[in-house]
């Protein structure tokens, strides 16, 4: 593949050449041939480039998942142009100021978000609106010049960080940054031509950028798209879609292990029927008994693997038949992973501290922000903000985020480790531990629970499970009972706003 000349378009480029009549996608019964997604993205970059999108110019997407978001991301690189995608379920001032931030050309909406696309096109935000998939009937009659050449290097992507700590910042990710991790993961993972990956994350992510979208097309594999609803009615899309690479996030894993099947499925027959071969996790802390229960009853391997947006986004995974359970498992190759603590200098090994990553995964940087890029990347080391220790065979274990440490009294506590030892309550469904400030302690962890339906426990009985277990300084000081934690549109658990509430209690 000579991805010198056209960086991340080579890649659709040389496997429609190979498997031109292959599928590439399947989405609600619908099948887009790798022949004609290749079509689709030809003749959306020559609209493109008709409307003044050249090398260099940003191009921001505001959609759901379809196929021609697929093509829509082949299209603007085909150009040399660079793909911003903004998250879905972001409200209209949370767009406003990404666009202002990244200065791009073009807004490409669906039709839900056509009406607040018009109004941020009042405002002078960006030279031009469309409406996918509308664009895509104006598009045969535009002819296509040749594919761009593009330096590897350039960026391809700005995909803006969740804004947990503030403002989101765009991480902008070049050819090469993805390229580099397309291959790690496969040197990692067998994946073959004959794998059917299943899309139900976001493409705005960048999780589902590499491991669904690229991954797959870098091998001629399937992409089979799922909507995000019951357990059963996913079981019907992945049985229809034979997938066989389950790609996903840790309730989906846990709302899976729980639910029914399908009337039409017994127990014995999912192992005749079951075309999932392996299942990987991502995006957020994969509880033991999740992985446990899932793996007894759909009996494949589950893959909990880590990453952030800064890497591209994949820095560890679990192998194959070696899963440990707890554990993001092994650097994937090319990628080299410390632990390191507040002079920057390597821990001993079981020792919490900060990962830092390197590799040619790691971002160019921040766009328009040098200082936070020279506080992420020092020295050629991607500083994560995760906390996390190795064990003696090298495996990586996450303990939390740098900025959710609570000091109570200058000693140390890791919200995963009281939030793990929560949910292994057989009457708890899922927990999460922040610190609020504290006039004596410094800091004091507080837990917030969401129990199993039909149970019931009083906070005392709780704090008493967690004191037999847990030194005392670590045992929160208060339990929250919450219906429902609140999230964002990856399912992480929005800490800020929980610290809010408890501070208010």
């Amino acid at each position: 593949m000579d991805m010198d000349k056209y960086g991340l378009f080579s890649i659709l480029l040389e496997t429609s050449k190979s498997f031109a009549n292959r599928d590439a996608v399947y989405y609600e019964s619908q099948k887009l041939t790798y022949k004609a997604l290749t079509f689709r993205a030809e003749r959306m970059s020559a609209f493109l480039s008709s409307i003044g999108v050249k090398q260099g110019s940003l191009v921001a997407l505001w959609l759901p998942n379809s196929p021609d978001y697929v093509a829509l991301y082949f299209a603007i690189w085909r150009l040399g142009a660079i793909a911003v995608p903004l998250n879905y379920f972001w409200k209209e001032s949370e767009i406003e100021f990404v666009l202002e931030d990244c200065n791009a050309q073009v807004l490409i909406v669906s039709q839900d978000r056509y009406f607040q696309g018009e109004a941020l096109y009042r405002k002078g935000l960006f030279r031009h609106l469309l409406m996918s998939p509308a664009i895509f009937s104006k598009i045969d009659n535009f002819v296509p010049s040749a594919p761009v050449e593009v330096n590897l290097h350039s960026p391809a992507l700005i995909i803006y960080t969740s804004g947990t700590t503030g403002k989101p910042k765009g991480a902008m990710l070049s050819h090469n940054n993805l390229i580099s991790n397309v291959r790690s993961c496969m040197n990692t993972i067998q994946f073959s031509k004959r794998d059917s990956v299943l899309c139900i994350l976001p493409l705005f992510h960048s999780f589902a950028v590499t491991v669904c979208m690229l991954i797959p097309i870098s091998l001629g594999a399937k992409i089979v798209f799922g909507q995000p609803g019951s357990p059963k009615s996913l079981i019907n899309v992945i049985l229809k879609g034979q997938v066989s690479v389950l790609v996903g996030i840790p309730p989906l894993f846990s709302l899976m292990a729980e639910a029914g099947l399908p009337k039409w499925i017994k127990p014995w027959m999912i192992k005749l029927l079951w075309p999932v071969r392996i299942a990987i996790s991502g995006a957020s802390g994969l509880p033991v008994s999740v992985f446990e229960n899932f793996q007894k009853k759909y009996g494949i391997p589950l893959l909990e693997g880590y990453g952030l947006t800064e890497a591209s986004p994949v820095v560890s995974l679990n192998p194959v038949g070696r899963q440990r359970p707890g554990s993001v498992g092994l650097p994937i190759s090319d990628v080299e992973v410390k632990i390191v603590d507040e002079a920057g200098l390597e821990v001993q090994l079981n020792k919490p501290g900060e990962i830092i990553v390197k590799g040619p995964n790691v971002m160019l940087g921040y766009l328009n922000r040098p200082q936070d890029t020279k506080q992420a990347i020092r020295n050629g080391w991607l500083y994560t903000g995760d906390l996390g220790y190795k064990d003696a065979d090298g495996f990586l274990y996450i303990v939390g985020r740098k900025k959710d440490m609570i000091n109570v009294r200058g000693l140390n506590v890791y919200p995963r480790e009281i939030e793990d030892l929560l949910e292994s309550h057989p009457f708890v469904k899922e927990a999460a531990v922040v610190g609020i400030k504290s006039k004596f302690k410094g800091e004091r962890p507080v837990a917030f629970v969401v129990l199993r339906e039909y149970e019931h426990i009083s906070e005392q009985e709780l704090i008493g499970f967690m004191r037999e277990r847990l030194a005392d300084y670590k045992v929160p000081a208060r339990v929250y009972f919450i219906k429902e934690l609140p999230k964002n549109a990856l399912r992480k658990v929005e800490k800020q706003e929980l610290i809010k509430l408890a501070e208010s209690k």
